[in-house]
C-alpha cells in the first residue's frame, strides 16, 4: 500500500474542505437535516480549514494515497472541562467516501491514538453523533466505549452527540 501521513499545510485547505463536505453529505443522510447538509460546501469548509491551519486550531495530519489527501484527522488536548490534563482528544477522522472500508481509516485512526500516546496522554475521548450506527462500531472495534455524557451536537435540532472514551492506552 503506497500511503503516507503527514502534518496539512494551508495548501490543503482546498482538498480538506472537498473530503469533510462529501463525507458530512454521505455519512450525515437521513441523520442531519438536508437544509444543514446542503450549506455544508466544499468551498465553505476549505474557508475553515484554512483557517484553522492558519491559527493552528488542532493539529491535523492527512492520509495520502499514491500522493493524493484522501482523508485526515485532527487530535488535540480534550476541550471537555470534566476532564484533565492526561486526556487526548480525536477532534475528528474523515475520509473521501471513495475510499471508505477500505481499512485506510484504521490505519489513520492507529496513527492518531499512538501520536497521542506519544505526547503524553494516558487517555483519549472523542464525540460522535448519537444515531451514527457506523462510526459508533467502528470507533468500538478500537477500545471505545460510551461513558454516558451526551451534548447537543446542533443547536436548534435535535441531534446529541455522546462522548466515546478509552483509558489507559
Amino acid at each position: 500500500m503506497d500511503y503516507k501521513i503527514r502534518w496539512t499545510n494551508k495548501e490543503d485547505a482546498g482538498r480538506l474542505g472537498y473530503i469533510h463536505s462529501r463525507s458530512w453529505q454521505k455519512a450525515y443522510k437521513g441523520i442531519v437535516p438536508d437544509e444543514i447538509l446542503s450549506n455544508f460546501t466544499p468551498e465553505k469548509r476549505a474557508v475553515k480549514f484554512h483557517d484553522y491551519v492558519e491559527n493552528e486550531y488542532g493539529d491535523t495530519a492527512v492520509f495520502l494515497l499514491k500522493g493524493e489527501i484522501i482523508g485526515f484527522i485532527t487530535l488535540e488536548e480534550s476541550r471537555d472541562d470534566d476532564l484533565n490534563d492526561f486526556w487526548g482528544e480525536i477532534w475528528g477522522i474523515y475520509f473521501d467516501p471513495d475510499y471508505w472500508n477500505k481499512g485506510y481509516g484504521s490505519i489513520l485512526l492507529n496513527w492518531g491514538i499512538e501520536e497521542l500516546k506519544n505526547r503524553g496522554y494516558r487517555h483519549l475521548l472523542l464525540w460522535v453523533l448519537k444515531q451514527n450506527d457506523s462510526a459508533i462500531k467502528f470507533y468500538e472495534k478500537f477500545g471505545f466505549a460510551s461513558d454516558g455524557n451526551e451534548k447537543i451536537a446542533i443547536d436548534g435540532y435535535n441531534l446529541k452527540k455522546i462522548r466515546l472514551v478509552k483509558k489507559n492506552i
